[in-house]
């Protein structure tokens, strides 16, 4: 089975970091991480604007195919 991958990570997240995120290859077949300046560990309060931005454009990408 494919699972495309769409992480969103805090710049400024204690909890998380992208070394964490290194290894999530292996169990999907495209991973994409993209660091979101400005943002903590709750990055859908912080910056909402990118995540409803990014789930637009991943959700309209799909719709395409």
């Amino acid at each position: 089975m494919t699972t495309d991958t769409r992480v969103l990570l805090g710049a400024k997240d204690t909890v998380m970091s992208a070394e964490l995120v290194h290894g999530y290859e292996a169990y999907a077949s495209d991973v994409t991480l993209e660091v979101v300046d400005h943002a903590a560990h709750f990055i859908v309060d912080d910056r909402p604007d990118v995540v409803r931005d990014q789930a637009l454009a991943y959700f309209g990408d799909q719709r395409a195919a």
